[in-house]
């Protein structure tokens, strides 16, 4: 969670979004934007929480 909010922070950065707060419609769209933003970048961490997951119960000692 930590990578995904500080990935979409950079990236929100990056592309200047915070230029867009001007007009009504960006500000409007700003936290739907910021929130898909998110969510797409924590989705596509999943595979990576698993084999961490499937790693840690891999090396547990199950008798």
């Amino acid at each position: 969670m930590t990578l995904s909010v500080s990935m979409t922070l950079h990236g929100l950065w990056k592309d200047r979004v915070s230029s867009e707060l001007g007009s009504v419609r960006g500000a409007t769209l700003f936290l739907p934007k910021v929130w898909w933003r998110w969510q797409k970048l924590y989705i596509l961490s999943t595979p990576v929480t698993l084999g961490i997951v499937g790693w840690f119960t891999a090396t547990l000692s199950w008798s």
